[in-house]
């Protein structure tokens, strides 16, 4: 029979608040920056909103077709959010 389970307090543990992640890649901070920007800008989220709309009525039925068409309108906010925001604002929000 396995032993039981029981959490560690922090007084445990040498972090309070331990992971298992590695640190953020160039792209999975591209991606965080841009999510970021989708949540605090609700104009943002409904431009993006409208070009996935736009590139799903153009490829209804072809995966890689509507990523390649929204992956320059992507890429441009990714951009902005990056050069805009900062590696200070990874996290924030």
């Amino acid at each position: 029979m396995a032993p039981a389970l029981r959490r560690l307090t922090p007084k445990e543990t040498a972090d309070p608040h331990p992971t298992a992640s590695r640190p953020p890649s160039p792209s999975g901070r591209r991606n965080r920056y841009f999510r970021d920007r989708l949540r605090a800008e609700p104009a943002t989220a409904g431009a993006y909103a409208q070009e996935k709309a736009r590139c799903a009525a153009l490829h209804p039925d072809d995966s890689a077709a509507y990523t390649a068409c929204k992956q320059a309108w992507t890429d441009a906010v990714a951009a902005e959010a990056v050069r805009g925001w900062g590696p200070e604002r990874s996290d924030r929000i």
